[in-house]
């Protein structure tokens, strides 16, 4: 307390000497509630000083928030799978404390999440009115920054997208999932608009987005910010009335730093500092071992400012300077940089779309987006209300506390303690001396059993060999479901290793198609006729047949799964479903309103595979244009052949030799490609599963003809020899 008695006293005395009325001093929470104190005691201070919170410290807080809401929801898997941050510093972004590392992550996180929402959204409307949106989209884009930006922005054009998309995300925000998640990009974008607020030097804008972020420091119970960030709120508010001359200079852009000439500049006054004077006087090891003598330390840290002007000039002198304002083009937009913050977002959106998009994800639980696990009542019933719940409590400190005084500022504040993804971790619980304890797998148990096996004289190598949890951290996560991981990234990497990995399509190959993986991309809402099931039948074997017709194909396989009740599958399956889905009976009516969450039982799916047989047995020769197309459903496969004439209806026979009991397409989709190599020379497989390519090349040295892997939305494949 001495110690910053002094700072505030000096601060009036630099004042005074200045000639100020008053004077601003910026700290960090540590400080500021111990300035506060001292300050609320004496007028004069009162009267000369405004004592700000620093931003820079107040945005790592903030971050942390983020980081507790979402890390365990799935936020860590799909980061860390995806390569944006390394498994080291994974405690570090989700803290706040790697400040860089974190706001990057979540700025690409945020910007791979909002373009799965605008696709989801496209889903939800016309073919030809999403053509005009994303057209809209496109030219936004382009004239930005330029003044026709914001004619496009004030157009009816623009005005009714963003009512229809308004009605899109009203409609959507009743499931649980997609509520969670468009929580993360509005918490994103208020992170955002914080550091907005402070690059432009806005004042509105600090205090408005601080504002919206209390309801979140209270959910979160970061207890320190909770207390003292409405003080500091209320206080800045109000500085107009009681430091005119310094709200002027706040309203100018003087509360923040400018170190460059560049536009959208400016950085928080401690962020400033650790920047410049903490981060140049460092040395190796700081003062620990350095010296024991108390005039050698004073003589350190007095000198502090000097050392650290010398190294920065040495480093501009040497032309090695590591700040902005001695850069001619700003780090962000370089060309290099935004391509792999672009592909970055590609690969984050990749991997998310494996497991569960949470914007296409139709059912009416809250689940885990990588693992599939369903949250529990608590644990969605304190995520939905956490906005409000803090809202509640922020309200309640500024009347109770700071307004009435009817209790203690200072006094004791209840943790709210709102449960997360986190709190369904399952906790290993052993009897010590007649109680209960959970046991916590952390570096300090590990520094402890590494210690007492040296002391014991135990093999460290067979000590370290064995798993501190109940299952292998590689292999399953704390839920103890089985790790998630991108498998595309195997594709990519075996691809690499190819002189030539794309070719072109070969004119007149048979085709064989997953069944399940080209129904789950249907958007059934973008149907032409009716919405039903004989129309949904029609249309998929339309496609079938225009697709064969235009690579001069004579036949095509159309090969699904099977779903028996006793699986290995069926755990993974379970987690994936909506709780309580129900069965349907399939006779041609109305397609269900809810596909995704019908598609996720496996029933359903047998019922629907079934249907296409029967409605394709009743086709006319017409239909398919003198393509032959096999369908492999349960355990059985019919050939769909034309007659002699167009107004008959279809021969339909079995072929035994494609009858299986194989469970996955992805094995028996090779069965078909043996059939079809008898008949010709190149087979292409059609598949998004990363496995198929895997044993496809396994399978190659069986198989008679030339084999393709085609995937993804392209018009081009990768060639298995």
């Amino acid at each position: 307390m001495n110690t910053v008695l002094t700072i505030l006293q000096r601060s009036v005395q630099i004042a005074d000497k200045l000639q100020l009325e008053a004077v601003v001093i910026v700290v960090d929470q540590a400080i500021y509630c111990k300035a506060q104190l001292i300050r609320w005691k004496n007028a004069q201070f009162m009267k000369r000083l405004v004592i700000r919170l620093g931003a820079f410290h107040t945005a790592m807080s903030f971050l942390g928030c983020i980081g507790k809401r979402f890390r365990d929801g799935g936020l860590q898997d799909i980061l860390v799978e995806s390569e944006i941050v390394a498994v080291g510093s994974v405690n570090g972004v989700f803290s706040g404390k790697h400040y860089n590392r974190a706001v990057r992550a979540h700025k690409l996180m945020s910007d791979a999440m909002q373009q799965m929402l605008l696709d989801a959204y496209f889903e939800s409307i016309p073919e030809h009115e999403a053509g005009r949106v994303k057209e809209l989209l496109s030219n936004l884009a382009e004239a930005f920054p330029h003044p026709n930006y914001h004619v496009i922005l004030n157009s009816d054009k623009f005005k009714d997208f963003k009512t229809s998309f308004d009605k899109f995300l009203e409609a959507s925000d009743t499931k649980p999932t997609f509520r969670f998640w468009s929580s993360y990009i509005e918490m994103v974008e208020l992170l955002l608009l914080f550091i907005r607020g402070t690059r432009e030097a806005n004042w509105d804008v600090h205090l408005a987005s601080i504002r919206c972020m209390l309801p979140w420091i209270f959910a979160y119970d970061h207890i320190n910010y909770s207390r003292y960030l409405p003080v500091y709120w209320l206080e800045m508010s109000d500085v107009q009335q009681t430091h005119p001359a310094i709200h002027q200079k706040f309203m100018e852009g003087e509360f923040a730093t400018q170190r460059s000439d560049k536009a959208f500049a400016q950085i928080a006054c401690d962020q400033t500092i650790e920047q410049t004077a903490n981060r140049d006087s460092k040395t190796k090891g700081g003062m620990t071992g350095f010296t024991t003598s108390k005039g050698t330390v004073n003589r350190w840290i007095w000198s502090h400012h000097a050392r650290g002007s010398i190294a920065r000039e040495c480093e501009v002198m040497a032309g090695k300077s590591r700040y902005e304002e001695h850069s001619s083009t700003r780090y962000d937009l370089l060309q290099s940089c935004m391509l792999r913050d672009k592909a970055d977002v590609d690969k984050i959106i990749e991997m998310t779309n494996s497991m569960i998009n949470p914007f296409e994800y139709d059912g009416e639980d809250l689940v885990h987006v990588t693992s599939g696990v369903v949250a529990t009542r608590e644990v969605q019933e304190d995520l939905n209300t956490a906005y409000e719940r803090g809202e509640t409590e922020f309200t309640t400190l500024c009347k109770e506390r700071l307004q009435m005084e009817t209790v203690d500022l200072f006094g004791s504040m209840k943790k709210l303690k709102l449960k997360t993804f986190t709190n369904m971790s399952k906790a290993v619980k052993k009897k010590i001396r007649g109680k209960d304890v959970s046991l916590k797998a952390d570096r300090n148990l590990l520094a402890r059993l590494v210690v007492i096996g040296q002391f014991r004289k135990i093999d460290l190598q067979e000590l370290m060999s064995y798993s501190l949890g109940s299952l292998p951290l590689p292999l399953a996560s704390v839920q103890g479901c089985l790790v998630k991981t991108n498998k595309a990234n195997l594709l990519h990497a075996l691809e690499s290793q190819a002189e030539k990995p794309v070719v072109d399509i070969p004119v007149g190959g048979m085709y064989v198609m997953d069944g399940m993986a080209m129904i789950q991309k249907l958007n059934i809402n973008k149907l032409t006729g009716e919405r039903t099931f004989l129309n949904l039948a029609h249309e998929i074997l339309k496609r079938l047949v225009k697709g064969a017709e235009g690579n001069k194909s004579s036949e095509i396989h159309f090969v699904t799964d099977t779903y028996r009740k006793v699986s290995i599958k069926n755990a993974e399956r379970e987690k994936r479903a909506a709780r309580g889905s129900q069965v349907m009976r399939i006779y041609g009516q109305s397609l269900p309103q809810q596909w995704k969450k019908f598609l996720s039982n496996g029933d359903n799916k047998e019922s629907l595979i079934e249907y296409l047989f029967e409605t394709w047995s009743k086709v006319k020769t017409a239909y398919l244009r003198g393509i032959t197309v096999f369908l492999a459903h349960g355990t059985k496969c019919h050939i769909f052949t034309g007659s002699s004439t167009p107004d008959q209806v279809a021969e339909v026979k079995e072929e035994p030799s494609l009858n299986s009991t194989h469970e996955e397409a992805d094995t028996r989709m090779f069965l078909h490609a043996a059939h079809a190599a008898h008949t010709s020379n190149d087979v292409i497989i059609v598949s998004p599963d990363t496995d198929v390519f895997i044993i496809g090349i396994a399978l190659v040295p069986q198989i008679s003809a030339h084999l393709y892997f085609h995937t993804g939305k392209g018009v081009t494949l990768g060639q298995l020899t």
